[in-house]
């Protein structure tokens, strides 16, 4: 059981938030890619992550809105849902812990 999960809000560079994912390993992760990234996007963040990753669902953002402040609601809403974790992150997907 992890104390710890991981919502993560991306939009870009998959190769990036698969870095991120993976340095996160035994964390659970809840993923919120952004409704206006194509769909090849979305698969290349999460291809090959089994139930490591879980999506959220997925709302159209905009920097400086309201619609980033949904977007982490259901990812936190999703979090609380799916995970036993005492305590929760909110990571862009450039991110990276060091």
């Amino acid at each position: 059981m992890s104390s710890l999960a991981a919502v993560i809000l991306a939009h870009e560079d998959p190769a990036m938030v698969r870095r991120l994912i993976s340095a996160l390993d035994g964390v659970d992760v809840f993923l919120h890619c952004d409704r206006k990234a194509p769909a090849a996007i979305v698969n290349a963040m999460t291809a090959g992550t089994g139930c490591s990753v879980r999506p959220v669902t997925r709302y159209k953002t905009a920097l400086a809105s309201w619609s980033l402040v949904q977007a982490e609601l259901a990812g936190l809403r999703t979090a609380l849902e799916h995970s036993p974790a005492e305590h929760l992150m909110v990571l862009s997907g450039s991110c990276y812990p060091l």
